[in-house]
């Protein structure tokens, strides 16, 4: 095993184990009384700086010397690009990330995170019916076991405290609903030009300004 091979290998054990946090770290954030649109605002506002920097910082060289500019391109407000702004924001953060949160309140860290792994059971009926994929029945039976195992996991009886909260496990659901469509619409439709870092950032902003409105008017907005 090479040195770049250890390298990857680390940098995704390491973005696993962030997004692993992720979930105690939103239990932590709802039991403390934040409300799910005041963190997805932050979510998106926090996201927007850091990459409106990282979009800024220009790496070159002169006379020799190694250099850094800030200077930021000019965002696309085309009607296509803030379409895929809009959809990115909404099916990609603001109502996956709201029903996350809400969802997280009721329910174990570690049940949600399970919940999300149905992400391929989501994405594999949508890419079929947008034309994306072709049935495959191998696929298909490894997904219907992986469903099988995940079901298993999240039966009441093994990971629910208390019965009454399986009524809030189809909230959790929502969320890979939404992954699963997110990556099906991107392909299907793409991003009007737009690099990943462009479709973000623009998603970033969109979503701030969309989840700041409920945030405030419903009493979610956290003053830092």
């Amino acid at each position: 095993m090479n040195r770049r091979t250890i390298y990857l290998l680390s940098v995704l054990c390491l973005m696993g184990a962030g997004w692993g946090m992720t979930q105690p770290l939103s239990k932590i954030a709802v039991s403390g009384g934040y409300r799910h649109f005041g963190l997805v605002f932050w979510q998106m506002a926090i996201g927007c700086v850091a990459l409106g920097l990282f979009r800024s910082i220009r790496l070159g060289e002169r006379s020799g010397r190694f250099s850094v500019s800030l200077r930021a391109p000019r965002l696309r407000t085309d009607p296509p690009a803030l379409l895929v702004y809009v959809v990115i924001a909404l099916i990609g953060t603001v109502l996956p990330n709201s029903a996350s949160y809400e969802a997280i309140r009721h329910l174990p860290s570690g049940l949600v995170s399970i919940l999300l792994s149905l992400v391929p059971m989501f994405a594999f009926p949508i890419a079929l019916a947008l034309g994306n994929e072709r049935f495959d029945l191998g696929r298909f039976a490894g997904l219907a076991l992986g469903l099988v195992g995940v079901l298993l996991i999240v039966a009441p009886e093994a990971s629910l405290p208390e019965r009454a909260m399986v009524m809030f496990i189809p909230l959790a659901m929502i969320a890979p609903l939404f992954y699963g469509l997110e990556g099906n619409v991107v392909d299907r439709w793409g991003t009007a030009g737009l690099s990943a870092v462009e479709v973000l950032f623009g998603a970033s902003l969109v979503g701030a300004c969309i989840s700041l409105v409920p945030a405030v008017l419903g009493g979610h907005f956290i003053d830092p």
